[in-house]
């Protein structure tokens, strides 16, 4: 059994004895580890659009992007500076655009707009440190450095599966690996730390799932748990080898007896202690208000999801506006929401496309959802249906075309459904999240009532006491709207 805990992060194998891989969205502290591979990349990071040509991380991934970034950074520093080894795997260069939850408005009126700022970055502003005179691009020909012997398990081992990504001279680092022609250094050790920066792994070639026919689940293969052994045993030879030279004997026990202290020590001991204490208070409230954030975003859902996190974020806004929601499922019958309040009883269907409107299959579902439903033995009355849709989900809203077919919007006159076009539903629960107003939320409760039989048209916002970005939805949802208004 491994004796030291290795954390990898951005690497995707299997988990073994003393040895965890996490996604870079993890939030895990690397305090905990003994030794660190960090391999920096934004996979995790959703891009819906590009910008000048570059992807751009999606609005919500953007704010998670600019935590995990802080996170990072101030991980691998802490990590560094406790005196822990930490590997940096030179993965290939990510260019990315991200929203840096900063805006600035434009025009008046309905003509009001938002411009939300954006800024380019990359992968490795993931790290906390930046290598000099870095040139990126790839190859796989290289060579070891002579007096890089401490490297040659980790090179013997994977030499046939390593390329790098890019060349550096920066003379913080001595080198460890260099290119066969021109010797330009694609790894190095920091000259102060156990900071390591090494070349990246390449797994294409080895087939790391399989199905399984005794669970019928995909799970790793033997491949892969032999990878991840095989990269635990490098990283931990590399750890002891460079810990061999500088390994302090440990106090004997009575070394540590009272009269060898001094008044000082304990001193120090008790102050190390309250730092202790206040920082594990911080992290709680850390982590606690990071949770608050997501959920703040997770109604920007409305504007730009489909499927379950579309579903989940129009439940979210109905309890706002003051529903009681749940979902209903029962054998063959499954609904997206089922909500109720003073005015009635609710069945949601719940629908995003990409770039079209919501067409007459999903109003169908939903009258057929409402019949099953009053179908039932303890259902008295028939529910009122609301179809919920994110059309034209990836474009801006005021650049949307008309949300539901012309077919939909006379089934829902025949049929009294009522018609939501979720980025309405967000104007209105932004400012009910933000502000305490009984009753404007009472109004909205009553618009989709009112709204029965075509589109609902929630009120307009009242004067408020916390100006934010609804201001900039309601002038876009209004440029938007459909000919049905």
């Amino acid at each position: 059994m491994s004796t030291k805990m290795i954390f990898c992060i951005g690497i995707d194998l299997p988990d073994q004895d003393g040895i965890e891989f996490f996604k870079i969205s993890s939030e895990v502290g690397l305090l905990d580890a003994d030794i660190v591979v960090f391999r920096p990349c934004l996979n995790d990071f959703r891009c819906y659009d590009a910008y000048l040509g570059v992807s751009k991380i999606s609005e919500s991934d953007s704010a998670h992007f600019r935590n995990q970034r802080t996170h990072w950074r101030n991980q691998i520093k802490i990590a560094v500076e406790a005196g822990k080894t930490v590997i940096v795997i030179l993965s290939e260069k990510q260019d990315r655009y991200f929203y840096t939850g900063t805006s600035e408005k434009s025009g008046t009126g309905k003509s009001l707009t938002t411009i939300m700022h954006v800024n380019q970055t990359n992968n490795y502003s993931l790290l906390p440190f930046s290598v000099n005179n870095i040139v990126f691009g790839s190859g796989n020909s290289m060579r070891l450095a002579p007096e890089a012997g401490v490297y040659k398990t980790f090179w013997d081992s994977f030499e046939g599966s390593l390329f790098y990504n890019c060349q550096f001279d920066d003379d913080q680092f001595t080198s460890i690996i260099r290119t066969r022609v021109g010797s330009l250094a694609v790894a190095g050790k920091s000259k102060t730390s156990n900071l390591i920066l090494m070349p990246d792994i390449n797994f294409d070639n080895v087939d790391l799932h399989h199905h399984s026919e005794e669970t019928n689940k995909v799970e790793w293969s033997r491949n892969a748990n032999e990878l991840s052994l095989r990269l635990r045993a490098c990283i931990l030879d590399i750890d002891r080898q460079l810990r061999a030279d500088a390994e302090v004997t440990p106090p004997p026990e009575w070394a540590l007896a009272s009269i060898y202290r001094g008044e000082v020590e304990s001193l120090v001991e008790n102050r190390i202690e309250n730092i202790s204490q206040k920082l594990e208070i911080l992290i709680s409230e850390k982590v606690s208000a990071q949770n608050e954030l997501t959920s703040l975003f997770s109604l920007r859902s409305l504007l730009f999801e489909k499927g379950k996190p579309l579903e989940a974020a129009v439940r979210n806004a109905l309890r706002i506006v003051g529903f009681e929601t749940d979902t209903f499922k029962n054998g063959d019958s499954e609904f997206d929401a089922v909500f109720w309040g003073p005015e009635g009883r609710f069945i949601g269907e719940i629908e995003g496309k990409d770039n079209k409107p919501i067409a007459i299959e999903k109003a169908s579902q939903l009258e057929r959802n409402i019949s099953e439903d009053f179908a039932r033995e303890e259902v008295a009355d028939r529910a009122h249906g609301v179809l919920f849709a994110n059309a034209y989900r990836l474009m801006p809203v005021e650049a949307r075309g008309d949300f539901f077919t012309q077919k939909v919007y006379t089934s829902a006159d025949r049929s009294r459904i009522a018609l939501v076009r979720t980025p309405d539903l967000f104007r209105v629960a932004l400012y009910l999240r933000d502000n305490e107003d009984s009753e404007f939320a009472a109004i909205c409760r009553e618009s989709i009532v009112r709204g029965l039989g075509g589109l609902v048209r929630f009120p307009e916002m009242p004067d408020r006491k916390n100006s934010t970005v609804e201001d900039t939805v309601q002038g876009s949802i209004m440029q938007s709207g459909s000919k049905h208004d």
